[in-house]
């Protein structure tokens, strides 16, 4: 019988119709398939024909597959959809012809990866929106907890960042260590990414399951680029003052740091001068700013320009009271026209 031997399989259990798929011969499959071929049967991999065509980049054949009956949701050994590899070959002419088909936009592989995952782990912009315009999961989670958000800063994926968050990613969504996006943007050590993010709403001095926030992090993952990544956490109103489990503050952790030293020291000279409470006592913050002989001068600054608000009015109001009554100085700096006449009293503030 010509039909059976046409799906007979060889010690891989590949049919002849697998073969003609992985060589994109379209004129040869539609012959084995008028010829009574079975269109799903499944290797040792569990791979269909479809998969193959997909993971082939074969569009026509692909087509002609799933119009004889291909079943476009079946999984290979690793659970993945025909979508899946379809990604992985960053294919958006076959993505949008499974799509269309009815392919499930949410399925889950082995790790409970998405092919919303697949695209962002590809930094694949076009089929990132294409999942997002076709119903997927913005905060779907695969295995480690993690959502394609945790996933494009962990591969650095800026331009795939806005468009999740654009369509409803959860910012502070914990992964199963309780990791945030902006954790995983403080361990890439990159300032863009922390900037985005707390542009978009993260939560600055959030923890994780060892109680450390995005400063510890960048602090005990010291590079580089760190004091632009620090600078960026403390213009948001990161706290230098908050332990982690072991009881360590990012102060502490980053005193011997030279540039953090200098860093930090400015906050507490702004802290100091702006009569604001701290967690330190007087006699740490005194050794921790005297050590450097360069900020005394900044110090001073600090003294003086604080000093010269006391000065100014807003009406009929004294500006240094203002700031002290109102719960959002930055807005009566703004109502002064003063923000260029005293910035370090409003970065400060």
């Amino acid at each position: 019988d010509k039909g059976t031997m046409l799906n007979l399989m060889d010690r891989d259990t590949n049919s002849p119709l697998h073969f003609a798929v992985s060589n994109g011969d379209v004129d040869l499959v539609k012959e084995i398939l008028e010829r009574g071929a079975f269109v799903n049967l499944k290797n040792s991999k569990y791979q269909t024909p479809l998969h193959i065509a997909v993971s082939r980049s074969f569009p026509s054949v692909v087509q002609l597959l799933l119009e004889t009956g291909a079943r476009v949701n079946d999984r290979d050994a690793e659970n993945r959809t025909s979508l899946h590899l379809a990604v992985l070959a960053n294919n958006e002419a076959i993505v949008t012809i499974l799509i269309d088909k009815g392919a499930d936009v949410n399925s889950k592989d082995n790790r409970g990866r998405s092919p919303l995952h697949y695209a962002i782990s590809s930094k694949n912009l076009v089929i990132t929106k294409l999942f997002l315009l076709n119903g997927a999961n913005v905060d779907i989670t695969d295995k480690c907890s993690r959502t394609p958000l945790h996933l494009a800063i962990l591969y650095q994926f800026i331009s795939g960042v806005d468009p999740l968050i654009d369509n409803g990613a959860r910012i502070n969504l914990r992964d199963r260590k309780s990791n945030t996006p902006l954790h995983y943007a403080a361990r890439k050590r990159s300032d863009s990414l922390l900037k985005k993010l707390l542009e978009r709403g993260a939560v600055v001095d959030v923890q994780d399951l060892k109680r450390r926030t995005p400063l510890h992090l960048v602090i005990q993952l010291w590079s580089l680029s760190g004091a632009d990544c620090v600078r960026v956490l403390l213009d948001y109103g990161a706290s230098i003052y908050i332990k982690n489990r072991k009881g360590e503050t990012p102060v502490g952790l980053g005193n011997g740091i030279y540039n953090l030293h200098n860093i930090f020291s400015e906050l507490i000279i702004k802290t100091e001068c702006a009569k604001l409470e701290s967690n330190l006592s007087s006699k740490f913050r005194s050794n921790f700013v005297e050590s450097y002989h360069e900020l005394h001068s900044f110090r001073t600054s600090c003294l003086t320009e604080l000093e010269d608000i006391k000065t100014k009015k807003v009406g009929s109001s004294l500006l240094y009271d203002v700031f002290s009554k109102y719960s959002d100085p930055k807005f009566a700096m703004k109502l002064s026209h003063c923000w260029q006449q005293s910035p370090i009293v409003g970065v400060l503030l």
